[in-house]
């Protein structure tokens, strides 16, 4: 599978190199786990548009300049696609699978086109580039698929040899510990699809991540895990290193209580 031999602690937001150097510096190189630094971009980056977006979104020109370039790293693009039909001229328009500081893409639109996918995928055998590509099973499509889960499984078959990560939303509910417990039903039906593609949970919890986390990874070793967008943000418009800080401290804990001796 794509450069996901070991698991990972995504966290997204990311405007400058800075931001990214202070988190970093958290993880071990040797760790089991590895860091995972997402981008946001989106049809106004594709199309070079400047305004308020970039305070998310850093124009297409220097993202290249963000990302550090550190060995066991993995650095994501996280795009908004605007035109489904269009996804692998967007997405070709804002990087090179060629490009040395970029692993990936994860694409953060519900069920992105198979075609348009098999396109962008292709335009990365051509370079032979180990190239990454996320997809995001989201709250709303869990929902949508809450009385017939086969029809949710059936449907994520589809992307087997084009897709290597599926990010899983929680289940909507306010209760840590009960949205834990929904999400480990959710990951226990997608087992039956761990040769095919490696799953992430996607936490929005506040920064202290409850204790339940660490038995949903002991349930799943493979399990990689990720902060909602909204989690790394102090306000609605800034990145929050602290904020961030805290998840990632928290996360590796947890991590390191759930595989003693393994990291």
């Amino acid at each position: 599978m794509r450069e996901l031999i070991r698991p990972f602690i995504g966290t997204a937001g990311y405007v400058n190199q800075s931001q990214i150097k202070a988190i970093e510096s958290l993880f071990s190189r040797r760790a089991r786990i590895r860091p995972k630094f997402g981008i946001f971009a989106d049809a106004k980056t594709y199309r070079g548009q400047t305004g308020e977006h970039l305070t998310r979104n850093p124009p297409k020109e220097h993202i290249g300049e963000i990302f550090t370039g550190r060995r066991g790293n993995l650095n994501i693009i996280h795009y908004e696609v605007e035109t489904p039909d269009r996804l692998a001229e967007e997405l070709l328009g804002v990087y090179r699978p060629s490009d040395s500081w970029l692993d990936g893409i994860q694409i953060n639109t519900p069920w992105p086109d198979i075609r348009e996918l098999t396109t962008v995928r292709r335009a990365c055998c051509e370079m032979e580039q180990d190239f990454v590509i996320g997809i995001q099973l989201s709250s709303a499509i869990i929902e949508e698929a809450k009385g017939d889960r086969s029809q949710l499984l059936n449907r994520v078959a589809r992307y087997a040899n084009l897709v290597d990560y599926i990010v899983v939303d929680g289940p909507e509910d306010t209760d840590h510990e009960r949205r834990t417990a929904l999400l480990h039903n959710l990951l226990r039906d997608l087992r039956s699809y761990e040769d095919l593609f490696r799953f992430v949970a996607n936490v929005d919890f506040n920064p202290e991540l409850p204790q339940s986390i660490q038995a949903l990874l002991q349930a799943f070793p493979n399990l990689s895990i990720e902060a909602s967008q909204a989690l790394c943000y102090e306000d609605s418009e800034r990145f929050s290193v602290e904020t961030t800080r805290r998840f990632v401290n928290r996360a590796i804990t947890i991590y390191e209580e759930a595989f003693r001796g393994t990291l």
